[in-house]
């Protein structure tokens, strides 16, 4: 549960300070990272 959140706060706290031209690549690792994590 606990790295759920940690997991959770860097997902958001990255989102909000990747408002960049790199903000749709980091998005779309991101989802692919959060696909995996839900695999497991």
């Amino acid at each position: 549960i606990f790295m759920f959140l940690f997991i959770f706060l860097l997902f958001f706290i990255s989102n909000y300070y990747m408002i960049s031209p790199k903000k749709m690549s980091s998005e779309k690792m991101m989802i692919e990272s959060e696909e995996k994590h839900w695999k497991w």
